[in-house]
């Protein structure tokens, strides 16, 4: 365990996904997809659903790619 330096690496990626993650999800829930979201409200509630949906799909590729590049490193 204390002979390489792999388990620091694996922490460390560990921390920073978590950390990118949490920063992600604020961004998608409190940033500008919100307020596009809640544009598309005022034409009616399918355009609503609509957004919602695209938005969400979105909202989980960088968390992906995140842990992704966690689990590379």
């Amino acid at each position: 365990m204390f002979g390489t330096l792999n388990f620091l690496w694996a922490i460390i990626s560990g921390l920073v996904s978590g950390i990118l993650i949490g920063l992600e999800s604020e961004y998608f829930t409190s940033g500008k997809p919100i307020k596009e979201i809640a544009k598309s409200a005022v034409s009616g509630p399918a355009t609503t659903i609509v957004t919602g949906i695209a938005i969400g799909f979105e909202s989980t590729i960088l968390p992906i790619l995140t842990i992704c590049g966690a689990t590379l490193i």
